[in-house]
This record gives C-alpha cells, sequence and structure tokens, in this order.
C-alpha cells in the first residue's frame, strides 16, 4: 500500500490584511492538504509584545476554505456534513510557542484560502505590508495524498491551451484529492467518507489515470 505522504509544496501567492484584523492567504488553486505556519513571522504580522514573540505562547487559529466574501474579504466555509460547519476546516494550535512551526496530524483540508488568526491580537495593512514578501512565508500548503503512480495521460496539441487538456488535468486534481486517506472519497472537505458508491462511478477513470492496483 503506498504511503499517505506529502507530495507536493505550495507558496500563497498573495497576503490580505482584512478588516478583522485576520489575514487571508491565496494558494491560486484549489488542493487537498494541510498547511504549516511560521509562528515568529505571524508574531510580527500580528504586532504581538516583544516577550510574546521572543519566549512566550499565543493562541493561533487558521481556517481554510474554497472561496471568500468579495466585501469582506473574510472566507466563506458554507459545509454540511459530518465534518462540515463553520469549523469543520479548522485548525487551532492552544498556547503554542510564538517561535515555533505549527503543523497539523491526522487531518487534511481542502481549500484555495485560508485566513488566520492570532487570539487577542491584530494585523494591520501596514504590519503585513512592512514584512514584505516575507509574509508569504508564513504559511505554506502541503499537498497530502495516497502516494499512487499516474500511469495515464490525455494530451492533445502538446504545448498548446486546450479544453480537453484542461478537463484531464481538472479530472487528475479532483481524483488525486479523495485519495488522502488509502480509500477513494467522496469529497475532501465535508464528510471524508469512503461512500463506495462514489468509487464505483469514477473507478474506470481513476484506473485509466492512475495506477489503483494497490488501493
Amino acid at each position: 500500500m503506498p504511503l499517505v505522504q506529502h507530495t507536493r509544496t505550495l507558496k500563497p501567492l498573495k497576503a490580505t490584511a482584512l478588516a478583522t484584523g485576520n489575514i487571508r492567504f491565496d494558494f491560486a488553486e484549489n488542493f487537498v492538504g494541510v498547511t504549516q505556519l511560521d509562528a515568529a513571522i505571524l508574531a510580527q504580522a500580528f504586532q504581538l509584545p516583544t516577550e510574546t514573540t521572543s519566549a512566550g505562547t499565543a493562541t493561533y487559529s487558521i481556517q481554510h476554505c474554497e472561496k471568500y466574501n468579495s466585501t469582506s474579504g473574510e472566507v466563506i466555509c458554507d459545509l454540511t456534513g459530518d465534518a462540515g460547519g463553520p469549523n469543520g476546516q479548522r485548525d487551532t494550535y492552544v498556547n503554542a510557542p510564538a517561535n515555533s512551526t505549527l503543523l497539523p496530524r491526522f487531518t487534511w483540508h481542502g481549500f484555495q484560502f485560508v485566513e488566520v488568526n492570532v487570539a487577542n491580537a491584530t494585523a494591520t495593512h501596514a504590519s503585513v505590508a512592512a514584512l514584505g514578501a516575507t509574509i508569504l512565508d508564513a504559511v505554506t500548503g502541503l499537498e497530502v495524498r495516497t502516494d499512487i503512480d499516474q500511469t495515464g495521460t490525455v494530451q492533445v496539441d502538446a504545448g498548446k491551451q486546450h479544453i480537453l487538456n484542461s478537463i484531464q488535468t481538472i479530472l487528475t486534481n479532483s481524483q488525486k484529492g479523495n485519495v488522502a486517506a488509502y480509500m477513494p472519497t467522496d469529497c475532501p472537505t465535508r464528510e471524508k467518507h469512503g461512500w463506495l458508491g462514489d468509487a464505483q462511478v469514477t473507478a474506470e477513470e481513476a484506473m485509466l489515470n492512475y495506477n489503483m492496483a494497490p488501493m
């Protein structure tokens, strides 16, 4: 059985300070995995006191979502199902050392945007801008999935943008996102269950694109 592991590292392309005092990060693509936080950089962005950034602790919360409110800029997580609700894709680190690297275990999320909050602290446009490109190092995306090998491809007019190539990319990305924990799942965001009815529908596609024999 192939291992469930980090198969790709992604960096956000944009960080935006929100009116709420939180920061939204945009990875520019939907993927399945987790996020790693650099608490030291976030401590600067959220203007934590010097004694906190050097030796103290803080509570960090990061919400993972696929969209955001175009007016407020806040991420929207209107999920349903067993793992749904407003906190269905939220990771929280309580009293974490402010100079640490934070990474969750035994979970995964489906998302493009993340919103970071530090309890009793506020990030501003000025504090985020002061960090320059360094603020983008505060959050790292780690794609997580069962490390199955891709064995099939479809390519039309190599090197050119073609709708069939785009469909194939969307299809294989969706398949990868739904093998985050050995068995095929119905979605990587809400329920995360191994509904075999869903797997039955996609089985032929999966076998044409990936080596599914180990699963």
